[in-house]
């Protein structure tokens, strides 16, 4: 009698007793019989041998390089953020002088035709203008128009972020974002 073991799933059998393969069997999951083989043998491949010198080493001046490279990067990075912000203050600093300037011409042109006076005043202003100062000058001229005489006045405004004795402009600001803006109005009376 020879007992003979049949691949993928398959009992020992008898050949001589005639009973053929016997598959095993297994239920699914809707309660029918299917076939079940169990897997077939895996064998583990032999590790291969460790190598001594040649690569050894490679990692870690590879790590360094990338460390120094990534460092300066950030570096060079940090840099450019810094300046790009001072840029950006500086600008909101431009745009808030620009305003206060404004704010003085107007002051003057109001001056000048309601109360049909042309005196030199120092305007100082709260909230986000709160830093800045406008110096506001007027001088007034007569014009021939057409064979009338017409009274003009220029109104010059000077706003900064650092007055000096009380008034802009600043001949020599200390501030790192210092800010002035100049601006010129003739108006008619």
């Amino acid at each position: 009698m020879m007992l003979e073991r049949k691949a993928l799933g398959c009992v020992d059998i008898d050949e001589d007793a005639g009973l053929g393969a016997f598959p095993l069997f297994q239920r699914g999951s809707e309660g029918d019989l299917t076939t079940h083989a169990p897997p077939p043998p895996t064998e583990i491949p032999p590790r291969p041998p460790l190598r001594r010198g040649g690569g050894n080493g490679f990692a870690l001046p590879a790590a360094i390089f990338l460390l120094v490279v990534m460092g300066g990067l950030v570096g060079w990075l940090m840099r450019l953020t810094t300046a790009t912000l001072a840029q950006e203050a500086l600008e909101l600093e431009g745009t808030r002088a620009y305003q206060a300037a404004q704010a003085g011409v107007e002051a003057g042109i109001y001056a000048a035709r309601v109360n049909g006076g042309c005196a030199a005043q120092t305007l100082t202003f709260s909230g986000q203008l709160g830093r800045f100062t406008a110096s506001v000058a007027c001088a007034s001229y007569s014009a021939d128009e057409g064979g009338q005489s017409v009274t003009l006045y220029r109104i010059t405004s000077v706003a900064c972020n650092q007055p000096s004795g009380g008034a802009c402009p600043n001949a020599a600001p200390t501030l790192g974002e210092y800010a002035e803006r100049h601006m010129t109005a003739t108006v008619e009376r």
